[in-house]
């Protein structure tokens, strides 16, 4: 008797050949046969739930972070349960970012293991399921996979039944906790921001970075008069609320000419794409101002969530534009699959997939990046995030302004 997940994978193998774009511009499709191969064997020894991690695995096979299995973003949508705890590697390590309140003790405590397996060796067999494009945007994605149980199981981290172990260091001494194998649902969270009533946070609530003076919104601006400062945050190119993106850079416009701003800030690090069409009328917007797109005032503040439509606009200011990239790299190559416009639900499993329908070059063919790097890099630590610093806009600041 064949089983029933059997069908699921014969339909990726056959289908995303016909469906992608270019299915195998960042794969051979022998690697993939191969993966498809193997994953089968595996699938066999799984739960439902891990066996949909594994048919995850074979589309993120691709290399195409645009081709995905539906729910992967911002949480997993199709293994829902996960851990009391979001995670993120900081420069000094992986550290619980934020906790439900049963589990408060933890906030900000390191991991270091699960079920006595390094933290590094977890993240590697985790990272697979996840469409990555590059080592920044496997860090930013990965860290859902290591807090789900059933992402978890399928890569032999833990059993099927019984608790994991996390281990801890946290203060200079080590704490061990047994999570149990089925949690809760994900929390709430947008824009990479848990905004969860019944979850906390290891930064203090009270006078946040401005970073984080407003993460529900898709778009603000504030100015900063004691630092000659007009900071705009940009988190998705779609018109949300009242004013649409385009009236919000218009409007930035005219209050850049209004302020006596020393220094401009275009701050894309939670952007994750949106609506391409809008990218023009932005990026004109920016170079036409004559106060924002000046030599070493114009700063554009990036990182690992940085993706998509976002990452286009990034290039087009690196190649026409004053400003000056601050942060980590982006989370996606300079060239990439996108616009996904096909759809193939499984036989089975019923779980839609999401497959890429254009290839989008705006620099030379021979421009390779794996992501756009920054001109000032800056690493982040746990103790800045938890004295609710902002490295990168510090490193802004201290940039010698010109004339």
């Amino acid at each position: 008797m064949i089983e029933p997940w059997v069908a699921d994978l014969r339909a990726l193998t056959q289908q995303i050949p016909e469906l992608h774009v270019n299915a195998f511009r960042w794969t051979s499709r022998e690697q993939f046969q191969q993966a498809a191969t193997r994953i089968g064997a595996e699938m066999a020894l799984l739960d439902a739930q891990s066996q949909r991690v594994k048919l995850a695995e074979l589309v993120a096979r691709l290399g195409d972070g645009h081709s995905f299995v539906q729910g992967y973003f911002p949480l997993l949508g199709f293994v829902p349960k996960s851990f009391p705890l979001r995670l993120y590697f900081f420069a000094d390590g992986l550290h619980v970012l934020a906790a439900a309140r049963s589990h408060a003790q933890l906030l900000g405590a390191r991991l270091e293991r699960i079920n006595g397996l390094p933290v590094a060796l977890v993240f590697k067999r985790v990272s697979a399921m996840f469409p990555a494009e590059n080592d920044m945007s496997a860090k930013a994605w990965t860290v859902y996979g290591m807090t789900a149980p059933a992402v978890l199981r399928a890569y032999g981290v833990m059993q099927a039944s019984g608790p994991a172990r996390f281990e801890f260091e946290q203060d200079g001494r080590l704490l061990d906790m047994d999570l149990a194998g089925s949690e809760r649902d994900a929390p709430m969270e947008q824009f990479g921001q848990v905004l969860d009533p019944d979850w906390v946070l290891a930064r203090p609530a009270h006078r946040p970075a401005l970073r984080h003076r407003h993460p529900e919104r898709a778009y603000w601006a504030a100015f900063e008069a004691p630092h000659g400062l007009l900071y705009a945050q940009f988190n998705d190119i779609r018109n949300r609320g009242s004013q649409g993106v385009l009236d919000f850079f218009a409007e930035l416009a005219r209050q850049a000419e209004a302020q006596p701003a020393e220094r401009f800030v275009l701050d894309l690090r939670w952007n994750a794409g949106g609506e391409t069409g809008m990218n023009g009328a932005i990026v004109k917007t920016l170079l036409a101002s004559p106060v924002i797109n000046r030599k070493d005032r114009f700063f554009v503040l990036i990182g690992r969530r940085t993706f998509s439509s976002a990452q286009l606009i990034c290039t087009a200011l690196e190649q026409y534009s004053q400003a000056i990239f601050v942060g980590e790299t982006t989370g996606i190559r300079s060239h990439f699959f996108a616009n996904t416009r096909r759809r193939l639900q499984l036989p089975h499993s019923q779980l839609n997939v999401f497959l890429s329908t254009n290839w989008w070059q705006p620099t030379n063919a021979r421009d390779l990046q794996p992501g756009q790097d920054p001109q000032i890099a800056v690493a982040e630590s746990f103790a800045d995030h938890a004295q609710n610093r902002d490295p990168a806009l510090e490193a802004v600041l201290a940039h010698p302004v010109g004339n």
